[in-house]
């Protein structure tokens, strides 16, 4: 295809201002360099590749909408990994944020035969500024139920959303070994 060069970048491809691919940099005294795919749509899209064994390879995904794949080239979401392991190393935080929701971090697992279970460590599903456990019902995100909570103040809830002592257990509760109870 057709190319474009000026002296802060270049055009490849099409060539214009609404297609092809802009290779770009900002050589001021923060130098930005920008990856612009020219393409004006949410349908665009772009996608890194490698080779192995001479076959290209889609490694990462950018959708004109946002969405990230590694490892996927239909992300699903912001950040879709597919088919691998996510490492966060060395004194790295991971921080989990919501707007106008809760946060939540959900485990999905298929069983052998095909049924999905769904798990959730998620804050204010029941009460605000409250951490929850919680599983769903077979198959999906329907019917969350929280198993365990820990209040605002530390009060740890199992079987209850609202423990009134550091340990309220709603529920029978069995201990194998001994079990010493000391009132202060």
């Amino acid at each position: 295809g057709a190319r474009q060069v000026y002296s802060d970048g270049a055009l490849i491809g099409e060539g214009s201002a609404t297609g092809g691919l802009g290779l770009w940099y900002n050589g001021g005294g923060n130098t930005t360099v920008y990856v612009d795919n020219r393409y004006d749509n949410a349908a665009s899209l772009m996608q890194f590749r490698m080779r192995a064994s001479g076959t290209p390879v889609n490694t990462m995904t950018i959708e004109g909408t946002g969405e990230v794949g590694i490892g996927s080239v239909a992300p699903a979401t912001k950040l879709h990994l597919s088919s691998g392991t996510m490492l966060v190393d060395g004194s790295t935080n991971i921080k989990f944020q919501a707007q106008g929701d809760f946060p939540q971090i959900v485990w999905s697992d298929l069983d052998e035969a095909g049924g999905t279970y769904n798990w959730e460590i998620s804050q204010g599903r029941d009460v605000a500024g409250q951490m929850a456990f919680a599983t769903f019902d077979q198959g999906g995100f329907a019917n969350p139920s929280t198993k365990m909570s820990i209040a605002k103040g530390g009060n740890v809830g199992i079987g209850t959303t609202s423990p009134g002592t550091t340990l309220h257990v709603a529920g029978g509760a069995t201990v194998t070994g001994q079990a010493t109870v000391v009132s202060s």
